[in-house]
């Protein structure tokens, strides 16, 4: 999963980050590119991200909290099917 997540950031920034570095507010990511980040990984984890979550931008501000993020849908997921 951060593989995943990391090649769409190298994609879009053309910059490779670690796992627990500052998206956001580094100007590694813009508010475009996260929007393109957010679209990427529901499309490809065939998930959805509520309002909420997506108001709350530490959920976005490193690979960490994506993953964290993202872990918490899929299990969300899984639990409901």
């Amino acid at each position: 999963m951060k593989k995943i997540v990391k090649s769409y950031i190298y994609r879009i920034s053309n910059r490779e980050v670690t796992d627990d570095e500052e998206l956001i507010y580094s100007g590694i990511l813009d508010s475009f590119n996260v929007l393109e980040l957010i679209d990427y990984i529901e499309e490809y984890f065939n998930i959805q991200f509520k309002l909420e979550e997506l108001k709350e931008i530490s959920n976005f501000s490193s690979v960490n909290a994506i993953c964290s993020i993202l872990n918490k849908k899929i299990n969300s997921r899984s639990k409901n099917e």
